[in-house]
């Protein structure tokens, strides 16, 4: 524990150590000196003690350091930077408080402020980043605790799933420009991924074999150059099963096109994120389709089309890439064949009328 004397001046001073250096503070009563002292000491018993050079951090500068640090894919770090990241709402508000002085309120105050901009969805990944990067504050003793900790949020609704139809499908094949109508063909009949569609070249395309193989996507961001990034997860690796239409479709596309080359071009260029979408909302309006209709629904189309057929819950959680069957359930349970009238048969079939013995 640290000592406590008195000093020309008639006040108390309370002397202690942290990080190797001798530390003090003055006090007009010597009692309140000695409970300053009490307060140290149980923080460094709880846990809870913050050290003195760690006082000055801010949430700015923790904020780019600790994303810097993360081992994530390109796409998680994306998701980061947006959600905490020098460009993001949280770093505006917050960069110049040390983390010290962040309270609860201070984060409740935020997170409602987002709920009048952003869908409930974007508030909680916003939460999820902020708490991951308070979390580890504390645990690099800069936090005596994480302010972002058991928050309550605006619940989630999950939206079912609506599928495009064949004929919205059909409009969209008609009305895309000749470039761009491949990438409609891969959304819809392979279930590709907007990058994973830029990203697939010609050599990941077995005809013998009828097959596509994914195995990496090609990412741009606004106006930067794009670049070649391993798929979103590792179950998105995967090698997808292609019909014969999807195949005779992209062998016409595919007409000049090296070994090597980008299925989805322009000039044999590939598309970045800016052109994709121009070209889809483009072929959106000409099919006369809603703007909150995504690319990504195309995959959707993808999934209702597997299902319909009779595919199992294994069968199209591989196609489209999803880590677990639980995943698919959740988004696509209310599209399988229900279970009523199969059940209903077989208890007329078991106890009704003309049920033998």
């Amino acid at each position: 524990m640290g000592s406590v004397d008195r000093i020309p001046s008639g006040r108390y001073r309370a002397r202690w150590w942290d990080e190797g250096r001798q530390r003090s503070r003055s006090f007009l009563r010597r009692r309140d000196a000695l409970a300053h002292l009490a307060d140290i000491e149980r923080a460094k018993r709880d846990g809870t003690w913050v050290p003195e050079s760690s006082r000055s951090v801010t949430f700015g500068a923790y904020s780019v350091e600790s994303l810097q640090r993360q081992p994530w894919r390109d796409s998680a770090r994306h998701v980061g930077r947006n959600a905490v990241g020098p460009d993001s709402r949280a770093h505006r508000r917050f960069s110049d408080v040390p983390l010290i002085e962040l309270r609860k309120a201070d984060m409740e105050a935020f997170l409602a402020g987002l709920r009048d901009e952003l869908a409930p969805g974007t508030v909680h990944l916003v939460h999820q980043h902020l708490h991951a990067m308070l979390e580890t504050a504390h645990e690099d003793g800069i936090l005596s605790r994480n302010p972002a900790a058991r928050m309550r949020l605006p619940a989630l609704e999950r939206c079912q799933v609506v599928p495009l139809s064949r004929a919205q499908v059909e409009r969209l094949l008609d009305v895309a420009h000749p470039w761009f109508r491949v990438a409609i063909i891969l959304g819809a009949g392979l279930g590709l991924r907007q990058a994973e569609a830029s990203g697939l070249t010609r050599d990941r395309i077995d005809f013998g074999g009828e097959v596509v193989r994914v195995d990496r996507q090609y990412v741009s961001r606004g106006s930067e150059p794009g670049r070649w990034a391993p798929p979103k997860s590792s179950s998105a690796y995967r090698s997808i099963p292609a019909s014969r239409w999807i195949l005779a479709e992209l062998e016409r596309h595919l007409e000049g096109v090296p070994v090597g080359g980008y299925v989805l071009h322009r000039d044999h260029e590939p598309v970045g994120h800016i052109s994709f979408a121009q070209a889809w909302r483009f072929a959106r309006k000409a099919a006369g389709l809603d703007a909150s209709v995504r690319f990504h629904d195309l995959r959707h189309a993808f999934a209702s089309a597997l299902i319909s057929a009779g595919c199992s819950v294994r069968a199209v959680q591989h196609a489209l890439g999803h880590a677990s069957a639980s995943t698919t359930l959740s988004t696509y349970s209310h599209l399988w064949p229900g279970d009523e009238d199969r059940l209903r048969g077989a208890i007329d079939a078991a106890f009704g009328q003309g049920a033998t013995e």
